[in-house]
């Protein structure tokens, strides 16, 4: 099974480099970096910034850079007006001189979240409008193999508010938040954090296509989202209850258990680690 196809791809771009986001950057897209560190290396930096003027100096919405030298940190920061503002400086060494790495960042409504090689690395809230932000950057020591734009694969719908005095119609729709994984690999088998983690009247939405030459579950293509609660009462009137599971829920179920979303007795499961790393 193929990951989601980027929207748009920049394929070995020479550094240093400037690309143009079509369309700027939307709420659930990732941006996704793949290269190397050179064994000489003593710094590099990733920038989203609001065009590519250099004088004046666009603003930075987002500046990641890996240092290298003496103790090793990722600093950010944001540029605005020429004048940069308060660095957030996180000292770890995910990037390895030498090696290769895939970079992700999710972009969300107010936050910037990074992964190196799968493992969550830090979060960066977000000074710049994130609409304002059309242009990737990057600099200094670093040899890019690709960066790919990868769209939003599940719809954001608006929320739904019960209460006991009201009567909720069937026809609205709950909030979906989308599972995401947090290497921008969205192929079957898929594995993905619940940001809730799952309670009592949530539910899980997978939506996908059967390949033409499908024998089982396992040849399905799917994407997963999380829906908010739903009262006991109607849940019943979705799903009648029976002893024994129709061939529908039963499918659904051995769909479930290949995602990893359902333990072996029906129970929720624990998510498995991407890559040996964390999720975002």
């Amino acid at each position: 099974m193929s990951a989601t196809a980027p929207r748009q791809t920049f394929l070995k771009p020479v550094i240093p480099f400037a690309g143009t986001i079509l369309g700027g950057l939307l709420p659930g897209e990732m941006v996704l970096i793949q290269g190397s560190v050179p064994s000489d290396a003593d710094r590099f930096q990733v920038d989203f910034t609001c065009g590519s003027s250099v004088k004046p100096r666009a603003d930075v919405a987002f500046h990641f850079n890996p240092r290298f030298k003496r103790s090793a940190c990722v600093v950010c920061n944001s540029l605005q007006r020429e004048r940069w503002g308060r660095e957030e400086i996180l000292y770890a060494k995910p990037f390895a001189v030498g090696d290769k790495f895939e970079l992700v960042v999710l972009v969300l409504k107010d936050t910037f979240k990074v992964a190196v090689n799968g493992a969550h690395l830090l979060e960066y809230k977000q000074r710049v409008e994130l609409e304002r932000v059309d242009t990737v950057s990057i600099s200094g020591k670093v040899h890019v193999e690709a960066v790919g734009i990868l769209p939003s694969t599940v719809e954001v719908l608006s929320t739904v508010s019960v209460t006991n005095q009201e009567q909720p119609q069937m026809s609205q729709k709950l909030l979906q938040t989308p599972v995401i994984s947090s290497t921008g690999d969205l192929s079957i088998p898929f594995r993905g954090q619940l940001d809730e983690g799952l309670t009592a009247g949530r539910s899980i939405t997978i939506k996908g296509v059967a390949n033409h030459n499908a024998q089982s579950a396992d040849d399905v293509e799917c994407n997963v989202s999380q829906c908010g609660c739903e009262p006991e009462s109607v849940w019943q009137q979705r799903h009648r209850s029976s002893s024994q599971p129709s061939p529908e829920e039963e499918a659904l179920r051995q769909k479930l258990l290949h995602l990893r979303l359902l333990g072996p007795r029906g129970d929720p499961a624990g998510l498995l680690p991407l890559h040996g790393g964390g999720v975002l």
